[in-house]
């Protein structure tokens, strides 16, 4: 048998050897079964040198080298593009199995997929999976908002303030309170310069929050014209024209019709 036909034989007890487990450490029995096989004796023995098989008889005579052919290999990972243009958020990381396998006409042929949910010749091995990634820090520039111009819409509460990404995500502006200044006053506009650090994940250069929720500490109610947040040097301007009281929260929307309800002013005023 030359060399040409034991490979082929090899190629064949990668098939045929139902005993295999599915890592390629297995090529040792491989090699092994085909030097019992071969043996004039049925006595040589395989030994594995790193890379390459002797099949030796009793005398220790060297039969034949063997280096065994791979199944299957599996390439290094690699991971997708950061979805978040700031912040932190899940990529994916893939790597591809290549294989080979028999055709009809009896021929080894390289196979290679990246997709796990396509039948693959790498067993159970996964070919894609999530994972964290971080492409730094997004930056809030500051918050400003208005009071409206009627009776009552200023306030000398606390207020808490949060604001939501389009992915859902929160960024926790917490309590905004300009010092040694009577804020949100009758139709009075208050600017608060933060660059406050956020985590949250944003996907582009140009995203805005979708949302801001307000909550008031206290009972001394506040009516806001509009609430203006600035991040990654963009503004989104949010809008809820009810009342925020009694220790609760209103959400602002950038998409809020400015219409307030007919009376809703003049309800305030009698409840107050």
């Amino acid at each position: 048998m030359n060399k040409t036909d034991f490979n082929v034989r090899l190629d064949k007890c990668d098939v045929i050897e139902t005993k295999l487990k599915e890592l390629w450490h297995d090529k040792n029995d491989c090699a092994g079964v085909y030097c019992a096989a071969n043996s004039s004796a049925g006595a040589s023995v395989c030994i594995d040198r790193l890379g390459y098989f002797e099949c030796v008889d009793q005398s220790g005579k060297i039969l034949r080298t063997v280096k065994p052919i791979s199944r299957y290999e599996l390439t290094d990972w690699t991971d997708d593009p950061c979805p978040c243009y700031c912040g932190q958020g899940i990529t994916k990381s893939r790597r591809e199995c290549i294989w080979k396998e028999l055709n009809e006409d009896g021929v080894y042929v390289e196979r290679r997929t990246s997709d796990e949910n396509v039948p693959h010749g790498c067993g159970n091995a996964l070919l894609t999976m999530d994972k964290n990634c971080d492409n730094g820090m997004c930056l809030i520039n500051l918050v400003s908002d208005q009071t409206q111009d009627v009776d009552l819409a200023g306030s000398n509460s606390d207020f808490y303030y949060e604001a939501y990404t389009l992915g859902g995500e929160v960024c926790n502006i917490g309590k905004l309170d300009l010092p040694l200044y009577d804020d949100k006053q009758r139709g009075k506009i208050d600017t608060h310069y933060l660059s406050m650090l956020c985590s949250a994940c944003m996907k582009t250069s140009t995203e805005i929050f979708d949302k801001l929720k307000v909550t008031i500490v206290g009972n001394d109610g506040w009516k806001a014209d509009w609430i203006l947040v600035m991040v990654n040097n963009n503004n989104g301007t949010y809008y809820n024209l009810e009342w925020l009281d009694d220790n609760g929260s209103l959400v602002y929307d950038n998409n809020y019709s400015q219409s307030a309800s007919s009376g809703d002013e003049e309800k305030r005023n009698e409840s107050d």
